[in-house]
């Protein structure tokens, strides 16, 4: 199964949700991602899981490695900063 992000897709959607619109990521991967951000039990330990970054960071990940470079930055489910409006969207399901 594979789900897709997907940005606000309006004039206020900034560079990183731009570049994330799009991005098709497995549905056990984000399972395993989930499971980390819920194992975090203090601000710290969740950043380090999902720090937000920079669209600078997002594309050099991205160029390296595709979607599994950016679900390892913690990038394969939203939100990606504050006030994001990103989604997913499930596009294969078994």
């Amino acid at each position: 199964s594979v789900y897709v992000v997907r940005s606000a897709g309006d004039e206020r959607v900034c560079a990183l949700c731009r570049f994330m619109d799009g991005k098709e990521f497995s549905v056990s991967a984000g399972e395993q991602l989930r499971a980390r951000i819920i194992a975090t039990t203090t601000p710290e330990e969740y950043m380090e899981v999902v720090a937000w970054k920079k669209v600078k960071e997002a594309l050099k990940a991205y160029d390296g490695g595709g979607s599994s470079a950016l679900m390892e930055l913690g990038m394969g489910l939203p939100p990606y900063h504050l006030q994001c409006r990103c989604s997913m969207e499930a596009i294969s399901i078994p």
